[in-house]
């Protein structure tokens, strides 16, 4: 076997900086022919990749937890552009693999293969707020070492301003697929969103005749208005007892009263009157289902539920077949970091000094001006 060798520099090809392996990966890759029922997961590294994977691949499993165990997620959602010695690259998994296939990239468009542009292969892309990427990024070029040596924080950080790390520019990178969905199938996630998740579900315990000051909350399907509600001592979340609250009237109107036993959720921006904001539990099941639409499939609820469950941070954290504990260290040593760190939306603020945060918003300004994409940086 080929010694594997550690924190080579990086290479260019068109301008985009990669690992010297993917380099050599390029090549080959040329000669890949997508077919129409392939569903192509791009994303820039460190964006919820294996999640979507593990999600993408348990519904083409219909929640068949076995199948899904079968192998390593890199197995069965080949990575295009994979190479390292002692493991099998992702054209060479890629011919073991049953149509409809599951295929996994980090290329931006310059380098992705033309045949899955002339083919009009589905797109699933996540893209998640670029200074959680940049720490996660970090930590990941420290653990995989495959990757040259991520020097100090504060120089890694520089670099991926600049662009100048494996895959380049994270603003290029989501502005350009960003780009491409106005004119390919891309359904575009945001790793935020599906972090977010749905607010927990519950009934109303008092009634409240209307008429009410309703305010419009459009960022949840079914939710026509949201108000303030008052509890019975002890039926609270945590016991508060005034909320805010999203109401959904069956006829998509605004209700003009709330009586008891009508559902509601928490929204994300519910304060209780006496304690601190609900940690409700992140459920990606909103975005799921833009998935499945996507895809053109269907299932039921006690299986999506299922999917929801074991594609959770913490069960995926834990599983070999998700956390990549199955190569070998000399690629990825889990001991410096784990692959699967945090998963949270916010945790760069452990991380970014005042004046390095500051140097960042302005450069990012700068460099996504006159963009569409809205990211948020925290929930």
């Amino acid at each position: 076997m080929e010694p594997i060798q550690l924190r080579p520099p990086l290479e260019y090809v068109k301008g985009v900086p990669l690992i010297k392996y993917f380099v050599e990966a390029l090549g080959p890759l040329e000669s890949f022919q997508a077919r129409p029922d392939d569903l192509l997961i791009s994303t820039y590294p460190k964006s919820g990749t294996t999640w979507v994977s593990q999600i993408l691949d348990m519904i083409y499993q219909s929640g068949d937890l076995d199948k899904c165990h079968q192998a390593p997620i890199f197995m069965r959602v080949p990575f295009l552009e994979f190479k390292a010695p002692g493991v099998p690259s992702g054209l060479e998994t890629l011919k073991d693999t049953p149509t409809p296939r599951l295929l996994k990239t980090h290329l931006p468009l310059a380098l992705v293969p033309q045949t899955l542009l002339d083919q009009k292969v589905k797109v699933v892309y996540v893209a998640r707020n670029a200074k959680d990427v940049a720490v996660s990024y970090y930590h990941f070029y420290q653990m995989a070492k495959v990757h040259p040596d991520p020097g100090t924080w504060d120089n890694f950080l520089e670099k991926f301003m600049a662009g100048e790390v494996c895959y380049g520019s994270w603003y290029q990178h989501v502005r350009e697929w960003w780009e491409l969905s106005r004119t390919h199938p891309v359904l575009y996630l945001f790793y935020e969103d599906m972090k977010e998740g749905v607010p927990p579900r519950a009934t109303v315990t008092e009634n409240h005749p209307g008429p009410h000051p309703w305010e419009p909350s459009p960022a949840h399907q079914g939710i026509t208005g949201q108000r303030a509600i008052h509890f019975t001592p002890g039926t609270g979340p945590r016991g508060s007892r005034s909320w805010l609250c999203g109401f959904s009237s069956g006829s998509g109107q605004i209700p003009s009263e709330v009586r008891e036993g009508d559902p509601f959720y928490f929204s994300k921006s519910a304060i209780p009157a006496s304690t601190e904001e609900p940690s409700a539990a992140q459920n990606p099941k909103r975005e799921i289902r833009k998935i499945l639409e996507f895809v053109g499939r269907s299932l039921p609820e006690d299986t999506l539920d299922f999917i929801v469950q074991h594609t959770s941070f913490k069960e995926m954290q834990k599983n070999p077949m998700t956390n990549y504990s199955t190569l070998p260290k000399e690629l990825m040593d889990h001991s410096i970091s784990p692959f699967m760190r945090r998963g949270t939306a916010g945790d760069w603020k452990t991380t970014f000094t005042v004046a390095q945060n500051e140097r960042f918003d302005e450069d990012y300004e700068e460099k996504m001006a006159g963009c569409s994409l809205s990211f948020r940086f925290q929930l």
